[in-house]
């Protein structure tokens, strides 16, 4: 009966089926916010309409040869096919579901390989960079780039992005 009730969720409306997993997909909003650009922007890039599709259409798609027509980044399309997979194993109830396996085998819906990101470039870069932003906010700049932190650990989600911000200078 469980393979019967899964069956049946296959043929529900695949934006239904999205906008109603969402909520429970990943453990903090910005993760569940990621998921919901990936599957809604993404899936709309590469050419579904999630609004007339059912979730067992996914199967149904030559992901290679979107995925090769879609002018992205290899991460981006590595983001597509991560919110594709917890979506599917949330909607579904199980991460080993049959369908999700399928949907996301490597032969169907290769994992890209993504080029190192570079972590940082020379002062030479930076400072002439600085110049083009606003003078106030070039103290977080710094301390964003000399702590190597992202800017969601440096800023608490209560500060507004145009307040400013400062830095107290130690020695």
């Amino acid at each position: 009966s469980a393979s019967l009730a899964a069956d049946l969720k296959l043929k529900r409306n695949l934006a239904q089926a999205i906008a109603e997993t969402l909520p429970r997909m990943g453990p903090t909003e910005t993760t569940r916010t990621r998921y919901r650009v990936a599957l809604v922007v993404g899936l709309a890039q590469l050419g579904l309409d999630t609004a007339t599709m059912t979730v067992a259409d996914l199967k149904r798609d030559d992901w290679r040869e979107r995925l090769a027509a879609w002018e992205s980044s290899p991460a981006t399309r590595n983001g597509v096919r991560t919110a594709v997979s917890a979506f599917l194993s949330r909607f579904l109830g199980d991460v080993y579901h049959p369908f999700r396996r399928e949907v996301l085998h490597r032969d169907r819906w290769p994992r890209l390989k993504v080029p190192h990101r570079v972590k940082g470039f020379a002062a030479a870069e930076f400072w002439p960079l600085m110049r083009l932003i606003p003078e106030r906010l070039v103290p977080s700049c710094v301390v964003l780039a000399a702590s190597g932190m992202r800017i969601g650990e440096y800023l608490h989600a209560s500060i507004r992005a145009d307040e400013e911000h400062h830095v107290i200078e130690t020695t």
